[in-house]
This record gives structure tokens, sequence and C-alpha cells, in this order.
């Protein structure tokens, strides 16, 4: 599936909630996003450039272990196809990015090339590679990769379509992506001190926005966590679950918060979502679990309390679950910068 973003239609007639606080806020910030400039670079047909899938990736950036990687591609002037294993060759042109979320093996391609250069052959300079000039009908692209990290349970990850393919020229509307595109190219051209950790603050921004911006316009096509943002009712218990996902809860009391039925909320809450309330508590509950095992000192019974559980052998069984390792077994084979496993 993929995604193209044209964002002045959506930001026009829709209405999001949640956008400024809340569940939306809570989970992209839960990814602690950064981002990293590969190359910045000019190329004359024909040419070819594969990228590699997530986990080659890893290996050739360095990256803390369990953190996503997401490669991007701005085109800022020329065009290229992105060529996959399973979809039709999607034309990238001037004034968009192609963000590849879900970690795919894909191809740049403009002309017919006699080969495929792979992309870690264009990682001498890393952490970028700049070539400057204006060759008549060369493109020119801009190529990096957001790193976003606790995406175990996180229902944005699993939200987000394999591809998204976005509009930032600002023929569209959407200001707020046009700028950020502009503040990146800038950045990348002055060569300035402290380039590296604008550039780092203007990705994580950049993804953001790409991200916002594909729930606007596409993310309610399907069942999903998009949908649910945007359904009143279930939107407002979205928000009311991250507020305190340590609370007692109960599909009961989260139907009454929004004065409907038990069975009337149960089920416009799979609907919109493709989950059982419940279901949902319990996975965002192990996301923000895993977050504090491994990122504080915490007690693993202190943790258990904090997330809505009153016994500890509870919470342990809930965390195998789906990590399919008890809760201090995990703390350490994560902070030995091991990968651990994540099985829903």
């Amino acid at each position: 599936m993929v995604t193209m973003i044209k964002p002045a239609k959506y930001y026009a007639e829709t209405t999001f909630f949640m956008l400024d606080k809340g569940a939306f806020s809570d989970v992209l910030s839960s990814l602690n996003v950064s981002g990293t400039l590969l190359l910045a670079e000019e190329y004359q047909p024909p040419w070819a450039i594969e990228i590699p899938d997530a986990r080659a990736l890893a290996l050739a950036i360095p990256v803390a272990a369990d953190t996503k990687i997401v490669p991007f591609h701005l085109v800022r002037r020329g065009s290229f196809e992105l060529h996959t294993d399973d979809a039709s060759p999607l034309v990238v042109r001037a004034g968009e990015v192609v963000i590849c979320t879900g970690g795919q093996r894909h191809t740049m391609v403009d002309g017919e090339p006699d080969r495929v250069i792979p992309f870690e052959d264009l990682l001498d300079d890393f952490p970028v590679r700049i070539r400057k000039g204006r060759s008549s009908g060369a493109t020119e692209l801009v190529c990096g990769v957001f790193m976003l990290g606790n995406t175990n349970n996180n229902p944005l990850i699993e939200a987000l379509p394999p591809i998204v393919h976005a509009d930032v020229s600002g023929r569209n509307g959407g200001k707020t992506i046009q700028l950020l595109a502009e503040l990146l190219l800038n950045e990348i051209e002055a060569a300035r001190s402290g380039q590296g950790y604008m550039s780092d603050r203007i990705l994580e921004m950049f993804c953001a926005e790409a991200i916002r911006i594909h729930m606007e316009a596409e993310g309610t096509d399907r069942p999903g966590w998009f949908r649910g943002l945007s359904d009143p009712k279930v939107g407002a218990v979205l928000n009311k679950i991250h507020e305190a996902p340590g609370a007692a809860i109960s599909v009961s009391m989260l139907a009454q918060s929004v004065g409907m039925s038990v069975s009337r909320f149960a089920a416009r809450f799979r609907t919109a979502l493709g989950e059982a309330p419940m279901s949902y508590v319990s996975r965002w509950r192990m996301n923000v679990a895993s977050r504090l095992i491994a990122d504080t000192d915490l007690g693993v019974e202190e943790i258990a309390h904090r997330v809505g559980y009153e016994s500890l052998p509870a919470f342990t069984r809930a965390f195998r679950k789906y990590f399919a390792l008890p809760p201090a077994q995990w703390r350490r084979k994560h902070r030995a910068g091991l990968p651990v496993r994540h099985l829903e």
C-alpha cells in the first residue's frame, strides 16, 4: 500500500481530535524520533541505487538495538522510480518525499542503467555526503533515515502503510512540511557549525509532520488507530487511556465516560480500531512498561503498579505474552544491547 499525501485539501476539510495533546502526542513522543542525513547528491541518468531492508541497513548504520530504521528520499530536482518487490513502480518527482516505513528492500531507478549501486557504497563519507552541481537532466536527492525507538506495541507504527509518499513543495498547501523541507535543505547548503544538531532536530519535526499529514489525509480509510482518533467517542476514550494508563480501567468505565452503553461502545471501538478496548489497553500498558524497564531503575513490582497491575505475577504473565521473557530478564538483555523479541 502506498499513500500519496496532498496536504491542503485535508487541512481545510478535516477536523481531528487530540493533535496538540493526548493520545497522538503521547504515542509520537514515545518513539523518541531522531534522524540522520546520509547523502545530498545529484545523479545523471541512467542510474539505480538499491536500499537494503531495515535489518541489513542497521548493519551499515550505527544504531542502538531495537531501533527501527526508516529510510526517506527527498527529490529536489528531477525524478526517479521507486521499485519494491510487492508493488508497481512509484514515480517520485521534484518536491516530493517517499518514506519507507515498512522497512522493505527497494531500488531508486532513473533510466535503464547497466548496474545497480548498493547503498552501502555511497556511505564512504558517512554521516552525510554532499555534492553540488546543476547538470542538465540530473536528479538531485536528499536521502537519510529516521530512527524510531520503542516501536513494540506502538499503535502509530502499526497504523502506517509500508510507503508514505508526500508532497512537500507547497503546491497543494501544507506549509509546515514545506518550511521544514526548506529548512533542511538550507542547513545542508549552509554547512555551518552545529549542522548535525540542527539537521537532527529538523528531521525529527519533518518525520512528525509527515505522519500527522498522513493521518489527516489517508489515515481513516481503513480500521486502525488513526480512524479511532478521528472518531469523537473513540478518540475521547483513547485520550483517556493515554492520560492515565495505570488507572483502573474497564470497558464499562470507558463506555460511561462517553455516554454510551457497553455493547454499543465496544462495537464502535472494535469497528474503528479493529480490536477490543481492553486489548488496546493491555498492549499500550506493555509499551509503557517496556520503556520504564529499559530506561529507569524502578523495580519490576513498582512498574507493574504504575501500569495498572496489582499483582506482580499477573504483570509478569502479561509481559511474557508480548515479549517472550520475564521483565527482569528482558531488562538485562536490553541493557546488554541485545535485540529483544516482540510477539504481538
